[in-house]
């Protein structure tokens, strides 16, 4: 298309059915096209297969695998590695405390 031709069809010319725009002469060029419908498709069972290996029964993960992908700021936040963590001085209180407690319950 030339200049002449588009002055001529927007001056009102009767011959507008070969005068046609289409989006790329819109739009200009562009750096990365649309993806049509089967590209979007494949691209996601490429995405979606990846990092995934495959097992020869299905099967859920077991708690030792569930452990080994916990960060390790949860595990230590925890009750249990929590209480574990005790000087000896309250180790004994502790258990001081238990032996009293027996002792009361048993006349």
């Amino acid at each position: 298309m030339d200049i002449d031709g588009l002055t001529a069809a927007w001056s009102g010319a009767d011959d507008t059915s070969a005068f046609v725009i289409s989006e790329s002469n819109i739009l200009g060029p562009r750096k990365k096209a649309k993806a049509d419908y089967e590209d979007r498709i494949g691209s996601i069972a490429l995405v979606s297969l990846k990092g995934k290996e495959k097992k020869e029964t299905a099967s859920s993960s077991t708690n030792r695998e569930k452990a080994g992908n916990k960060p390790i700021m949860m595990i230590l936040g925890s009750k249990g590695i929590r209480g574990k963590k005790q000087s000896l001085k309250e180790k004994q209180k502790r258990l001081r405390a238990h032996i009293e407690r027996e002792n009361k319950g048993h006349h």
